[in-house]
This record gives structure tokens, C-alpha cells and sequence, in this order.
């Protein structure tokens, strides 16, 4: 077992091995307080990047979405008509894009 640029890498004297991707998550579990009722974690490191795209292998892995990936923790489920809602600020504190499960308009991304 090694970590590897932030990913567990598991192999055997054999022919197999296993990856896990990126233990951001994992480094950051424990921060979690038990009497906060929600925590966000904080994104891995990201580059913008438009990747070049090759033909469907079929035992290839899952290629990352482009973009950062925001995870979060809800201490408790939410209610049917309530809905998480994620805004982006800039450095100023101005809202530069918002993500919610439910969208204002049809078509924005949730």
C-alpha cells in the first residue's frame, strides 16, 4: 500500500491492484463537529483544464467530472420542500454562480 498524489494505491505480488482517488475526504472527516448541522469540505486543488477525450474503454475507470467537486455533509436529511443551495463568491464576497437541487429556471444546472 502507498499514497500516491493524494490516492491509495493497493497492489498484490499478483496481477491486480486498486485505486482509490483522492482522500481529501478522508484527511477531513474528523473536523467534523457533532453539533454542527452542516459541513462543507474543502475542494482539492483544481486546475482549469479541458482534457482531450479518447474512445470508451471497456475496463477502463471513470474520468473525474471537469470542474471542482464541492462535497458536503448535512447533519440531518432535508425536508421535501426545502433543498440544498450552494453559492460561489469572489474574493469581494459578490455571488459569482449559485447551485441549488432546486433550480430557479428550467434548465440551470442543480
Amino acid at each position: 500500500m502507498v499514497i500516491h498524489e493524494n490516492d491509495l494505491v493497493v497492489a498484490t505480488h499478483g496481477r491486480s491492484f486498486w485505486i482509490l482517488d483522492d482522500l481529501t475526504l478522508l484527511y477531513q472527516v474528523l473536523e467534523i463537529k457533532p453539533d454542527e448541522p452542516i459541513f462543507l469540505f474543502k475542494p482539492a486543488k483544481t486546475v482549469r483544464f479541458r482534457g482531450w477525450y479518447r474512445e470508451k474503454v471497456v475496463n477502463a475507470g471513470q474520468t473525474l467530472p471537469v470542474g471542482v467537486i464541492v462535497n458536503y455533509y448535512l447533519k440531518e436529511k432535508l425536508k421535501k420542500d426545502e433543498g440544498a443551495k450552494l453559492d460561489f463568491l469572489d474574493a469581494e464576497g459578490n455571488t459569482i454562480r449559485t447551485f441549488s437541487q432546486k433550480p430557479a429556471k428550467k434548465g440551470e444546472p442543480v
